[in-house]
């Protein structure tokens, strides 16, 4: 138990600080490139570049693990692209697959051979906690960056009857389509608003409205999107009027809202049984029963 415990630990400590460093690092590129590009202007200094020249001596446990990352990448090709979906569905965009790769590659050598060399009993016994433990340090930064992407659908989802909504607001008030997705990607906020940032970015870089949506159902994968991008494509190939889609669309999400609230109210006795029975009720027999029972004990031994 004491070798878990200890496993457990270093496994949550290891993935933070991957996470961290991963963070960190493209912040610290972009950095180095703008020295680098500040220097050959004028009273550019000669030695200037030189961090960015020696990156690689600075950094060889990145570099390690970006050298990993290509290995195993040429061998788990859909995995590469799975972590690149997940990474854009979490909005971390700054995190490159390969070098997250080699991460978790180093991560599960060093947590196993850890666990083999610090466990008791048999090889065969240590040699199975460290396969446990190597597997579970692969999996928690994957599951991390999983949940987030989760959290950020479920976020996006409730945003889109808002945007409906104003958008409705905005057509009936005689805007085209396109100004009042210009006008809402300014006024909303959180994830919503920054993906419709990006749509508008991709409409300005001469993407077509219909694509542009396309990809901004792709990043998010939110239900409740993918209805709205279906509808307004379906609208622009059939020739239907983009303010009676968007009025029949609001009151669809405004049902389907009303729908998930209820399903949630249905599922609140069922997550709150296992507090109840694991954490309250044993509480609760010892506060009631606890009394009765040593005065039964007592009673026997006299």
């Amino acid at each position: 138990m004491i070798v878990l415990a200890f496993a457990a630990v270093a496994l949550t400590g290891l993935a933070v600080a991957l996470l961290v460093r991963g963070y960190g690092l493209p912040y610290a590129e972009v950095s180095a490139r703008i020295r680098q590009i500040g220097s050959y202007g004028f009273g550019a200094d000669a030695e200037a570049p030189a961090p960015l020249a020696g990156k690689k001596d600075e950094r060889p446990l990145h570099d390690l693990a970006e050298r990993i990352g290509d290995t195993a990448a040429g061998r788990l090709g859909g995995y590469e692209q799975m972590l690149r979906r997940q990474f854009v569905m979490a909005a971390m965009y700054k995190l490159q697959p390969r070098a997250f790769m080699g991460y978790q590659l180093l991560g599960a050598l060093g947590i196993a051979a850890l666990v083999f060399l610090a466990g008791s009993g048999s090889v065969f016994v240590r040699m199975l906690l460290a396969l446990f433990a190597a597997a579970v340090a692969v999996s928690v930064p994957v599951l991390f960056v999983r949940m987030r992407g989760s959290a950020r659908r479920r976020v996006v989802n409730r945003a889109v009857p808002d945007l409906i909504d104003m958008l409705v607001v905005t057509i009936e008030a005689g805007l085209g389509f396109a100004a009042s997705l210009q006008a809402a990607s300014v006024r909303m906020s959180g994830p919503l608003g920054d993906e419709l940032l990006l749509t508008m970015q991709e409409q300005k870089m001469g993407a077509a409205t219909r694509d542009a949506l396309i990809h901004l159902q792709d990043r998010t994968g939110a239900t409740n999107l993918r209805s709205f991008v279906r509808a307004v494509t379906q609208g622009e190939s059939l020739g239907v009027s983009i303010g009676t889609i968007m009025r029949n669309l609001a009151k669809e999400m405004r049902i389907r809202r009303r729908q998930d609230a209820e399903e949630r109210a249905q599922k609140a006795p069922v997550k709150m049984l296992f507090p109840l029975v694991f954490l309250m009720f044993p509480a609760l027999g010892i506060v009631i029963l606890g009394p009765a029972i040593i005065e039964i004990l007592d009673k026997l031994g006299t």
